[in-house]
């Protein structure tokens, strides 16, 4: 086997033996795909965080929706009407407010105690995680039902 030829070439590659390059040139391009890769990750972090913040904004919405179909189903019921008007009412409001009723439970008529549950959407992005859910009761205080203090 002839030093020049190219068997010896391919045995001595095979070996371990890189004579043919120079030091450090194996390594040509490794700065550009760890850059790619650090890229990468601060870019995954990036919509991670802008979802996180997606699914924050939607659950806020439904408690605020949910608070205020309360508020709205209570001061009905306050008015004299019946609990189905009134949870027309807390539906309308969610609906209003970017939601929609899940539940809506008159626990007393007469004392005007409503809880509602509201969901709302989340963007597509997230759509596989369900809906952004919020339950809130609204009512006349403690002190207000049982009437003024001895």
């Amino acid at each position: 086997m002839r030093r020049g030829s190219r068997r010896h070439r391919v045995m001595r590659l095979r070996r371990g033996r890189d004579y043919g390059r120079r030091a450090g040139q194996s390594e040509r391009g490794s700065g550009t795909v760890l850059a790619l890769a650090i890229l990468l990750a601060i870019s995954s972090l990036l919509v991670a965080a802008v979802l996180y913040g997606a699914v924050v904004i939607a659950t806020h919405r439904a408690r605020s929706a949910a608070d205020l179909a309360a508020l709205a189903a209570s001061a009905r019921l306050l008015e004299g009407d019946s609990p189905g008007v009134a949870c027309a009412q807390a539906a309308r409001v969610a609906q209003v407010n970017g939601g929609r009723i899940l539940a809506c439970r008159v626990a007393k008529a007469r004392e005007g105690t409503v809880e509602t549950e509201v969901g709302v959407e989340l963007p597509r992005a997230c759509r596989g995680l369900g809906s952004a859910r919020a339950v809130a009761r609204a009512g006349p205080p403690p002190e207000a039902r049982d009437g003024p203090p001895e």
